[in-house]
């Protein structure tokens, strides 16, 4: 799961100033013997939404880098907390973000793109009855007090990006590698920046913050990563809620939930108004054609190089073509994609890749250089009876190994790979809310099924055409039910109500309207 970077994030003005001041005081205090958890520094800021001001503290604690050697350097770690717009005193909401390396800063308040303005709602919403703290993870290159560094550089693209996916690994696996030395030299200890680390920045953060019980929440890393903080902590959470879930097993893809995900698209768009212009047989036979037709030969197609805007011929193999199954277009809300899959496939089945030529020429691979990614995911690892299964399951022959990426730059990542007994499923006795859509292709319907099965209290909302971010789209189309989800998190206000007594008051599905783009309409290749 990687973030979706629109090119405004990096440190400016006063942010900058902010984290010039933050390394002076951290030069100045951490060598002191202050105890753990002492928070560096807290800048109160107003943070405009639609709704209203929040009142937030912006925030920093000083940590060991890594607690597991007596001799660790001290780090900051980034939180910011929106102080409770009403009584104070209750259990505070902690959100963890998702990724690994995503974030959430005062800088998310200034963006007008999707679903930024459901985020604000969804905080002020939150804050009416509760502080709310989002703690943002250790190393992430994005966030405020960061080290710095924690970025690989692009390899250098070969001529036309023609390259298939495990040579893309391998070279994006030299670029890492590269930046865990260069990042080791610098003095920085690369097997800090593990699950079980980020759970006791969590603790810390909890600790200096003076809180008791919190209620944890989070969306897809976050989800994994609130689920290791219960797995460790579990006295400190009262309640939880996730989406978009990824069990702490589950940071490995099941190439057959993912295939599940297309079935399930293909089968919603073959009962929809555009039945009539897709292929015959179905898009699933369509996609199965595809690949055969590129595996048994490539095929050539010209389109205009938009570094040049000269006309070049690309090659196109099957990998490009799996490379953009899993979201297809790049729109202005994750619902798009789905939306558009079926004109996709129903393109390339009829003959044209001008649209996967142009997208090959901008780039395939799924990943922007952001080493949180594997410093983190490959510290959790997978159990060797899951990974067994998921080597052999049928779907593996279609769309290849999704985690091809995380079995070679293992090798070259040095964070400790926790054990079996923290990954397995256990009895979860925490009152949990799950919320999952079925159109979710970065953590598949699959994930939330199995984790349900061991919630004691606990419910599992299915969404139908549901994405990645199932909650935010709640808030969009199914207000009365978010408000719901909202009063689940707000249960200490209402003593009438026990939390076994709401779970199963939660419906197991609920549909959210979806309007396939029909494959006669204007080519996606003329609408780059």
């Amino acid at each position: 799961m990687q973030r979706q970077f629109d090119g405004t994030g990096r440190l400016q003005g006063a942010a900058l100033a902010l984290t010039l001041a933050l390394s002076l005081a951290l030069s100045t205090v951490s060598h002191a013997a202050a105890a753990p958890s002492q928070p560096v520094f807290s800048n109160p800021i107003q943070l405009p939404t639609e709704q209203g001001p929040l009142l937030a503290d912006e925030g920093f604690i000083v940590v060991k880098e890594n607690r597991g050697k007596a001799d660790s350097r001290d780090i900051l770690v980034n939180y910011l907390r929106f102080r409770s717009r009403g009584e104070t005193g209750r259990e505070p909401l902690f959100v963890l973000p998702g990724g690994p390396g995503d974030l959430l800063d005062r800088r998310d308040f200034a963006k007008k793109h999707y679903p930024h303005s459901l985020i604000r709602a969804s905080l002020y919403r939150h804050t009416a009855h509760r502080d709310v703290v989002v703690v943002n993870q250790r190393g992430n290159f994005w966030a405020l007090g960061n080290n710095g560094g924690f970025e690989a550089p692009r390899p250098t693209p070969v001529p036309g990006n023609d390259e298939t996916r495990e040579q893309a690994t391998e070279r994006w696996k030299q670029s890492i590698d590269q930046t865990f030395k260069t990042l080791a030299a610098g003095g920085v200890d690369l097997s800090g920046y593990d699950i079980i680390n980020m759970v006791e920045d969590v603790e810390e953060v909890r600790v200096a913050l003076g809180y008791g019980k919190v209620i944890m929440s989070g969306i897809s890393f976050g989800s994994q990563w609130g689920l290791s903080y219960m797995r460790v902590h579990p006295e400190n959470v009262s309640r939880a809620m996730f989406s978009g879930v990824e069990p702490v097993d589950y940071g490995y893809d099941s190439p057959q939930a993912l295939w599940g995900v297309l079935e399930r698209i293909a089968s919603a768009a073959e009962k929809s108004p555009v039945a009539s212009q897709l292929p015959k047989g179905g898009l699933i036979l369509a996609v199965k054609t595809i690949l055969a037709r590129l595996e048994k030969a490539l095929a050539t197609v010209e389109v205009k190089d938009p570094a040049t805007g000269k006309a070049v011929t690309v090659t196109v193999r099957a990998d490009d073509f799996r490379a953009l199954l899993f979201s297809p277009w790049r729109g202005k809300s994750l619902r798009d994609s789905p939306a558009m899959w079926p004109k996709f496939v129903t393109e390339v089945y009829n003959g044209d890749y001008r649209y996967v030529g142009a997208r090959k020429l901008q780039g395939l691979f799924p990943f922007n250089g952001n080493v949180n990614l594997p410093l983190v995911d490959i510290s959790l690892g997978i159990t060797a009876r899951r990974d067994a299964r998921l080597k052999k399951e049928p779907a593996v022959a279609l769309i290849g190994d999704p985690n091809s990426f995380y079995r070679s730059w293992a090798s070259v990542t040095p964070t400790k790979v926790v054990d079996d007994d923290f990954r397995n499923f256990y009895p979860i006795s925490i009152p949990t809310l799950l919320i999952q859509g079925d159109m979710d292709w970065s953590t598949p319907l699959d994930n939330v099924l199995d984790l349900g099965k061991h919630l004691q209290t606990g419910a599992v909302i299915t969404v139908h055409t549901g994405t990645h971010i199932v909650g935010y789209e709640l808030q969009q189309f199914q207000p009365e039910l978010a408000e719901k989800v909202a009063a689940f998190i707000d249960l200490d206000t209402q003593s009438a109500l026990d939390a076994a007594t709401l779970l199963k008051s939660f419906p197991s599905e609920v549909n959210l309207p979806l309007q396939f783009e029909a494959p006669q309409s204007t080519a996606l290749y003329d609408r780059l």
